[in-house]
């Protein structure tokens, strides 16, 4: 069995696969030794994978509670950097040894040292349970947009900002707007201040979301629109749009990322 982890700023997301069926799947605030013996022991895990947004020295002190229980564990980030470093030491030697990670479709991505590994997570995630146009758009701190074509090409995407960072702005940037963290049903004409905020912020967004979604139809056809991360259930519900709410994408990323490149590397 496998173990795919999401480490958060404030929670750890992880699911156990079977195969490639998730079996169980749970949140918690922090890992300790006591959970990981109980995962070990419960389930038989053979392997571990994880991707994270702590520093390394936390990540390296997480390791270890799965080293400690004898459990292979591979980090995403670990995987991708060794590879860029391994590639930029000797571009022809790696080529030809096929030791670069291992995308499992064609990168189109100019900067590859630059891209998030949460992003090609999804995106990899999104190839293993569509294979070709696929939208995906990672609602979180920030709003993300990443795009597979018809010929399983990643083309890259674009960058915007999620609800909790346009209440911040609207609050930081002028000299009386409150500061809201609400985010729930809105009408769309505000009748004070407070509803105001709200509006533009939920409405706007979705009528962003909404707009970008259009473009990618209109330039490529049709394709499925995949929304995940902490706000993607809100969207999915919102939008008039057609999408698809995969809370689990990340972990079959994860999970590909295993099977393809940890004997690799």
């Amino acid at each position: 069995m496998i173990l795919t982890i999401d480490r958060g700023n404030t929670n750890e997301k992880f699911a156990v696969f079977d195969n490639d069926k998730i079996v169980y799947s749970n949140t918690v605030t922090a890992f300790d030794e006591k959970h990981i013996k109980d995962l070990c022991d419960k389930f038989s895990l053979d392997e571990v994978i994880y991707c994270s947004v702590k520093d390394e020295l936390n990540d390296k002190e997480f390791e270890t509670l799965f080293e400690k229980n004898k459990t292979k564990i591979y980090s995403a980030k670990t995987l991708f950097q060794k590879s860029l470093s391994l590639f930029y030491e000797n571009k022809t030697k790696f080529q030809k040894d096929k030791t670069l990670f291992r995308y499992p479709f064609k990168n189109n991505y100019l900067s590859k040292e630059t891209l998030g590994q949460d992003r090609l997570v999804a995106m990899i995630g999104a190839w293993a349970m569509y294979g070709k146009s696929v939208l995906v758009i990672d609602a979180g701190t920030c709003i993300t947009f990443d795009y597979l074509d018809e010929e399983s090409t990643y083309q890259g995407g674009a960058i915007s900002v999620g609800f909790m960072i346009k209440y911040k702005a609207l609050h930081n940037f002028t000299a009386n707007l409150p500061l809201l963290n609400d985010i729930g049903e809105v009408s769309l004409c505000g009748k004070t201040t407070y509803d105001c905020i709200k509006s533009g912020v939920i409405n706007g967004t979705l009528s962003e979301i909404e707009g970008i979604i259009e473009k990618y139809r209109k330039q490529n056809g049709e394709l499925k629109v995949v929304l995940t991360g902490g706000d993607a259930e809100f969207l999915h519900k919102h939008l008039e749009k057609e999408t698809e709410y995969v809370p689990d994408l990340i972990f079959y990323g994860l999970k590909n990322i295993l099977e393809i490149n940890a004997e690799e590397n």
